[in-house]
């Protein structure tokens, strides 16, 4: 059986946060293991639209006649605006007997306002594979109840490749400082940190407002990196995943999201040997509390007195799973083995 991978690449985007890492890992991963690429690279201008839209339906024609009958495809999603043209690419794809897949990065319906029009419309997008990877139990809960009619596999996290030159990696826990990285212009929860006295954190990566440091002397911003860099740079003893505008639960869009995805900063936290604190009512808490890889909090403002009752011998445990984790996630095992399961699903 031949396999493919597909993909809409933006050829000049590069920022210091791990937006694209996930999509570059997952196809660095599948091409290491025999699948074939057949990605389509666009210019992220204004003035380019007339040309990539040339470009891609000249492309897609071209990979109907080029992909084997009866192949196997996996598909990134979502394609960065050409969600409700591929459907007919998968279309014709599939009168050749091909099965597609999808793995979903996100799900920009949930995080919308005013969403009911735009979620009919990705589970339409959605509907044109014979499967989807996706994050969590929640998330395929969710799919099943807003009408996915296809098989679906659940990854539970992200793989997060990291060179050889970084595996090694050894974390300071001389301290209890909490690390936070991020696309931090966007977390306007960060202003509210400065009441949190007795924990002490350290940011990373672009976008910070200034204010956020104003009367904060336990807040640190400690520079930008990219996302291979910034597995050396992390210093502190957990890793926080929350979001939204509060401290005390995750509100708006992106704090709302949190119920349903599964974040890709937590792989980077695991392979940078960090036990995570994550909400309480995110999708990622039964996985982590599950396999012993961090804590639960239901409000920030509530952090000192948890950390505070973990015992040296708890951590110790939590950071030893979370090794054992990092090293599966550098290698590409979790993509590995849930593409080992889709296949069987879908055939």
């Amino acid at each position: 059986m031949k396999c493919y991978h597909f993909n809409i690449r933006l050829n000049n985007v590069r920022n210091n946060h791990a937006g694209s890492k996930a999509v570059e890992d997952c196809k660095a991963i599948l091409l290491n293991n025999n699948f074939e690429d057949i990605e389509v690279s666009f210019i992220k201008k204004g003035y380019m639209m007339p040309f990539n839209l040339m470009k891609l339906f000249a492309s897609l024609l071209l990979y109907s006649f080029k992909v084997k009958t009866g192949s196997f495809i996996i598909v990134q999603y979502p394609l960065l605006g050409i969600n409700k043209y591929f459907k007919h690419f998968a279309k014709m794809l599939k009168n050749k007997h091909c099965k597609l897949v999808c793995i979903i990065h996100d799900l920009d319906s949930i995080r919308s306002e005013d969403n009911a029009a735009k979620i009919a419309r990705e589970i339409d997008a959605l509907n044109a594979y014979d499967a989807v990877i996706a994050h969590n139990g929640s998330m395929n809960a969710w799919l099943i109840e807003n009408g996915y009619k296809g098989k679906i596999a659940i990854i539970e996290l992200f793989d997060y490749l990291v060179s050889d030159n970084l595996s090694n990696r050894s974390v300071v826990k001389n301290n209890d400082n909490v690390v936070f990285a991020g696309n931090l212009g966007r977390c306007l929860f960060l202003a509210d940190l400065n009441s949190i006295h007795a924990t002490k954190f350290n940011l990373y990566g672009p976008g910070l407002n200034s204010d956020v440091l104003t009367d904060s002397s336990n807040i640190a911003w400690n520079g930008s990196f990219t996302p291979e860099q910034i597995v050396n740079e992390l210093s502190g003893k957990y890793g926080l995943i929350w979001d939204g505008t509060s401290i005390e639960t995750c509100t708006g869009l992106f704090g709302i999201y949190l119920k349903y995805n599964t974040p890709h900063k937590a792989s980077l936290y695991f392979v940078s040997n960090l036990p995570v604190i994550v909400p309480a009512h995110s999708a990622i808490a039964t996985y982590v509390l599950n396999n012993n890889l961090g804590i639960v909090v239901d409000n920030l403002k509530h952090l000192p007195e948890v950390l505070s009752k973990v015992s040296e011998q708890q951590y110790d445990e939590m950071k030893a799973n979370v090794v054992k984790v990092g090293e599966r996630l550098k290698n590409g095992f979790y993509l590995r083995s849930t593409v080992d399961q889709v296949i069987e699903l879908v055939h």
